[in-house]
């Protein structure tokens, strides 16, 4: 389930870009974005996911570029929950490889990824509201740097918060290691 979920959440974080400006460029990052993301889904890593979430970014920044004027709202907030939740689904996966899960502890992991994803949509939603009364003529290639931008800086809050949660995961097993070894 977590490969299949990683890699529907990897082909909507590709396609979105496409979708914005069709173009050999953007065609062209997105095959390798989607690649390396398809090979940080089969060795559950984190790290390699970054990689090709950024190849992503540079993908939606040049669609933007492309296509010309300011990005699409919902595309550019859906490409922001995708990546969000691919990021929380991978992280989930390297966390427990080789364990089998018990289909309750899914069912709720799968209701914090769905809280997760309203909570970025709420806050995407008050950040457009506000930014409506903030209107402004930037040059045409402010518009993809912004993007990326506010993309970059929820990937960045994701991939700290996974790693934090990694992070308390080995020290609760070393903990629990020590108190058996006594």
């Amino acid at each position: 389930m977590i490969y299949a979920l990683a890699g529907v959440l990897t082909l909507v974080f590709v396609g979105i870009p496409l979708f914005a400006a069709p173009s050999t460029a953007t065609l062209a990052l997105g095959a390798i974005a989607g690649l390396v993301c398809g090979g940080a889904i089969v060795r559950l890593s984190v790290p390699l996911l970054t990689v090709g979430a950024s190849i992503g970014l540079v993908e939606y920044a040049l669609a933007v570029l492309i296509a010309g004027g300011p990005p699409d709202f919902g595309g550019a907030s859906v490409l922001a929950v995708a990546l969000a939740l691919l990021v929380q689904v991978v992280g989930f996966g390297s966390r427990f490889r080789g364990v089998t899960v018990e289909p309750r502890a899914l069912r709720d992991q799968v209701r914090v990824w769905i809280g997760a994803a309203a909570a970025i949509a709420a806050a995407l939603i008050v950040l457009a509201i506000g930014a409506g009364s903030f209107r402004f003529r930037l040059p045409t290639p402010a518009y993809p740097a912004l993007a990326a931008l506010g993309v970059l800086a929820a990937f960045v809050g994701v991939v700290q918060t996974v790693l934090r949660s990694e992070v308390e995961t080995r020290s609760q097993r070393e903990r629990e290691t020590s108190h058996t070894e006594r």
